[in-house]
This record gives structure tokens, C-alpha cells and sequence, in this order.
């Protein structure tokens, strides 16, 4: 990008930029899947999400100082020094852990298990079920809840690569169970006729959800310049990127509140369902953010289209960016809930369609303002966005009714993924 100088490379090197960027998005939420209880899980990936969000906006702030004091070829320069940094820094102290879980007892039982809609239990009670008492048998006897096993310390990795016992066909299918991922709920959403019936609504809302609230971040990305640069803002490039502090605020509190917050009211309604936890919990989170966020998007466009004064489109944008941190946090939250056993596979898929989402509404984002306008454009996006929210109500009353029609097909993913 800092040598680039004709239109086909600026292709090329977008194509590169997006292979190497495209497993951060993925890895951290696996992890945080691997490491935390469930009941933890939503502070922990609004902290990622937080930190996605704070990449997103104090970047333009940075960029903004880089493009008055340097040029903007330097934009890319300090990106190439502090990824190469990064590189040296994650090659030295990233340590593979990787190993292979052969398919024992242990993962069988767990198998027979995912016929019960409530998988998870945030309370300790007592289990009756046969499946349980099986799995029992089966753990070491020596294993102690809390135990802390001793671990080697930390060693500085020279080898380039590692490679396992697989095969070409376990590696292929890796690349097409996340499409078959599409069809179970909680990872894609398409619209029905007023018909359907609730069998055929067997797609839901999360890689939508997801995706369009990324691309309202894209959308604002796409149009700040052009709103603030011109008459009657006259921002220079500096300023232009400081009014990204806004969104940066508040997806801190969009963070917290579909976070740590989100986790307590998971909390306090699992132990009022006598202590079994329901993915749906999580989703009540998106009520108040179909009104936060829609109103957000249409004052940043109706403001800024009248001309009023710069706090009304820069407030607008921080609501948008609390909703930002509601969608990504809820939804990645749910789908691990709801699918733990093949996370990989529905985190992949629900990426996939979050960027194809995004890169089609931020193509055609500056031909939509030209054809309706500015005001126009943000208030049907704003329609848009409350509509696919607030299709959260119907996950909220159905969704467990749908995880349980398609049981069969959760336990054929996994077995497909433990081959």
C-alpha cells in the first residue's frame, strides 16, 4: 500500500491484506471458548470485541496525525514496521500447544449428550441422567476440581512449523463444514414469507446480525471525511480523526454492558429457571441496543445533513458504536453457547458472512447517498438495522425450540469434525 501507484495494485495488496488479517478475527474467540466458564464468556469476548472496536477508531486518530505530519504513504510505513515487530514478538513467545485428542470414552459420552436442550448448567446440581454417570466413570480418579498441574516454563521457540498425523481429506474437510455450518441457527439468518413455518425458519440471525453492524461502522468509515472535511465543518485531517473517540467511548460501554453486565443477567435468569442456563439468555442484551444503535445512525446522517453543529453527528456516532460492541459480543456469546462443540466451524462461518455483508453495503454505500441522499440513506439504514435487531425477540421465544429440531444435525458436524 505505501508503493502502490496504479489500480490493480491496489487490489492485489487489499487480497494480501485480507488473507493475513482473517485469522485474528477467528483465533481469539476460539480461545476464549477453550479457556473460560460459560458464565464468563461474555466479559471476556467484550473484551476482544473492545479491542477490535479499539483498533478500528483510535487507528483513523493516529492515521489523521500521520497523513498532516508525514504523508500518507507513511500511513502504511508505520503498519509495515508494527506488524513486523508483532511477527518477531509472536514467532519468539507464541508457543505451539497444539495436540491430538484421540475420539475415547470421554468424547463419546459427551456425544450422546447433545440429545438434552439444556446442555449447560450454571448452578451445581445433581444429575440423573445415565449419560452423566458414565461420563463419570470414565475421569481419572486422581483428577481434582481446581487442581493446578505443574507446566513448563516459558522457552523460546526457534522451529519454523510443526506438522501432526492427519491427513489431506481431514484438511479438506475442515474447508467446507463451516458452509454446512449455515444451515443450523444461530449462524445465519434469511428471510421467510409470512407462511413459512417454524421448521423451514431453520436459519438465524447471528452472521447477519454480526455483519450489519459491522457495516454501519463501514459505512460511517466511508462518509466521515465526506461530511466533515467540505463547508460547514472544515475539519482538517487531524480532526476528522478524532472524532473517532466518539464511537471509541462507547463501545467501552457497549462492552461492559454486554459484557460483565450481560453475564449477570444470564446469571439471575438461569437461577430462576432453577439453575439451567438457555443460550437465549444472552439475547436480551439487543433490546436496548435495536433503539441505541438505528438512533444513532439516523442522527449521525440527519445532523450532518442539516449542517448542525459537529456534537449532534459526533454523539450519533458514539451510540453507534456502543451497538457495534452489543452485536459482536452478543452474538459471538450465543453461538459458543449454543454450538461449543464445533466452535471453530461457526465462528469461521459467522466471519465469513459478517465480511461478505460488510464489503457489499461499503461498496455501494457512496452510490446509495447519491441516489437518496444523505438523510435518506441514514434513516433507511436505521430502519434496517432496528428490523434485524430487534429479530432477536423471535430467537428470544423460538430459538430453543429450533436448536432442538436440528439436534441431529449438531451431532453429525461433530462427528464429521472428531474424523
Amino acid at each position: 500500500m505505501a508503493v502502490s501507484k496504479q489500480y490493480g495494485e491496489y487490489w492485489g495488496v487489499n487480497i494480501l491484506r485480507g488473507l493475513g488479517s482473517a485469522p485474528f478475527e477467528a483465533l481469539p474467540a476460539i480461545s476464549i471458548s477453550d479457556i473460560y466458564f460459560a458464565h464468563e464468556r461474555g466479559g471476556k469476548l467484550g473484551a476482544y470485541v473492545f479491542g477490535l472496536a479499539f483498533g478500528s477508531f483510535v487507528g483513523p486518530v493516529c492515521g489523521g496525525y500521520m497523513v498532516t505530519g508525514q504523508g500518507v504513504r507513511w500511513m502504511y510505513w508505520w503498519g509495515v514496521i508494527i506488524v513486523g515487530a508483532l511477527l518477531v514478538l509472536f514467532f519468539f513467545t507464541l508457543e505451539e500447544t497444539h495436540f491430538i485428542r484421540p475420539l475415547d470414552m470421554h468424547d463419546e459420552a459427551l456425544v450422546s449428550t447433545m440429545d438434552m436442550p439444556e446442555l449447560d448448567k450454571t448452578l451445581t446440581t445433581k444429575s440423573t441422567s445415565k449419560e452423566a454417570d458414565d461420563l463419570s466413570v470414565h475421569q481419572p480418579p486422581e483428577a481434582i476440581v481446581g487442581e493446578v498441574f505443574d507446566a513448563d516454563g516459558f522457552r523460546i521457540q526457534y522451529s519454523l512449523w510443526k506438522t501432526y498425523p492427519t491427513t489431506w481429506t481431514a484438511v479438506f474437510t475442515e474447508w467446507w463444514i463451516p458452509l454446512k455450518c449455515i444451515n443450523l441457527p444461530a449462524v445465519f439468518w434469511v428471510s421467510h414469507s409470512a407462511t413459512s413455518s417454524l421448521r423451514e425458519a431453520n436459519q438465524c440471525q447471528c452472521g447477519l446480525n454480526y455483519g450489519t453492524c459491522v457495516s454501519w461502522l463501514a459505512v460511517m468509515g466511508t462518509t466521515v471525511a465526506l461530511i466533515f472535511s467540505p463547508p460547514p465543518y472544515l475539519f482538517s485531517n487531524s480532526d476528522v480523526g478524532l472524532v473517532w473517540f466518539s464511537p471509541l467511548i462507547g463501545s467501552l460501554i457497549g462492552a461492559y454492558f454486554s459484557g460483565p453486565l450481560n453475564d449477570r443477567l444470564t446469571v439471575y435468569l438461569s437461577n430462576r429457571n432453577r439453575g439451567w442456563r438457555e443460550p437465549e439468555y444472552r439475547l436480551w442484551a439487543f433490546i436496548p441496543s435495536a433503539i441505541i444503535m438505528p438512533g444513532g445512525l439516523i442522527m449521525y446522517g440527519a445532523t450532518a445533513a442539516h449542517g448542525l453543529h459537529w456534537i449532534a453527528p459526533v454523539f450519533g456516532m458514539g451510540l453507534v458504536g456502543f451497538g457495534l460492541s452489543v452485536g459482536g459480543t452478543v452474538t459471538m456469546s450465543y453461538i459458543l453457547d449454543s454450538y461449543k462443540e464445533i466452535d471453530t466451524q461457526v465462528i469461521t462461518t459467522i466471519i465469513l458472512l459478517r465480511n461478505i455483508i460488510g464489503f457489499g453495503i461499503s461498496f455501494g454505500i457512496q452510490s446509495w447517498i447519491d441516489g437518496m441522499g444523505l438523510q435518506n440513506t441514514f434513516i433507511f439504514v436505521g430502519c434496517l438495522s432496528f428490523a434485524v435487531t430487534m429479530f432477536a425477540v423471535f430467537f428470544i421465544v423460538f430459538g430453543k425450540r429450533m436448536r432442538r429440531r436440528t439436534t441431529t444435525r449438531y451431532q453429525h458436524l461433530m462427528k464429521t469434525k472428531a474424523m
